[in-house]
């Protein structure tokens, strides 16, 4: 990689856009070499004395809890990266799990109408236990350990099952209430009201503190460009069955 070093610019900033499908679907393990390509440059000192800050381009629903706890484990990784600092941009939406990671930015910025928050959790399951035995099926699920998988889709759910799941649920989103107030202090007294699964819009988010402030990212970018900073975007670039390389492009 070689960026170049000019004393025309006030700080480097690094663009990143990490939903390449239209679904909105995060690639947490690009994310991952992503942060270590960064923060790696930015120690080998490639980007010079300069500032760095990285602004990641958040749109999201959400998604599985691992795959998006890991997410948010990457963005405060390079949060907490001495010298640079970093920007969730969310122009239409950044609920749950994509939440979760733009949360864990130094500042977040959110379109007017863009939706944030949804901080809950969700599990849904079709049981076709009694369907099968008016068919005269008699489905069998064996288990080791009173916790293990307590509800599947085929076999006997019980009130004690339910109550499992919905403990190891509750545990779960506790988790992520104490990692969005972790990732943004000033919700530590609000989380009750906006931690309740909850959707909010940006301007009513930016009242109760969970953005910083209203701008669409190409708002912010151009103000970026115009304060004199070096906007770079980074791209993944794919050649033939060869790993993909990270190519920085001047916006």
């Amino acid at each position: 990689l070689r960026v170049g070093h000019s004393n025309l610019f006030n700080r480097t900033v690094i663009v990143l856009d990490l939903n390449p499908s239209p679904n909105g679907g995060v690639d947490v393990n690009y994310f991952e070499k992503v942060v270590t390509f960064i923060i790696s440059q930015h120690r080998g000192k490639v980007f010079g004395k300069e500032e760095v800050e990285v602004v990641l381009l958040m749109e999201s629903p959400g998604g599985s809890v691992t795959e998006y706890g890991f997410g948010a484990a990457q963005m405060n990784r390079l949060s907490q990266e001495e010298g640079i600092t970093t920007t969730a941009c969310v122009d239409t939406i950044a609920c749950s799990g994509g939440y979760l990671i733009a949360s864990q930015a130094n500042k977040l910025l959110a379109a007017p109408f863009a939706y944030v928050g949804s901080i809950g959790v969700i599990m849904e399951v079709i049981n076709y236990n009694k369907a099968l035995e008016r068919f005269g099926a008699n489905p069998i699920v064996l288990t080791a350990g009173d916790a293990k998988a307590p509800i599947t889709a085929t076999g006997k759910i019980t009130k004690t099952d339910m109550d499992i799941k919905k403990a190891d649920l509750a545990k779960i989103h506790t988790a992520f209430r104490d990692l969005v107030v972790e990732g943004r202090p000033s919700l530590s007294d609000s989380i009750d009201t906006v931690g309740n699964g909850n959707v909010f819009l940006g301007k009513e988010a930016l009242s109760l503190n969970m953005v910083d402030s209203i701008m669409t990212s190409d708002e912010y970018l151009l103000e970026r460009i115009l304060a004199g900073d070096r906007v770079l975007k980074l791209h993944r670039l794919r050649r033939g069955n060869k790993s993909p390389n990270n190519i920085l492009n001047p916006m």
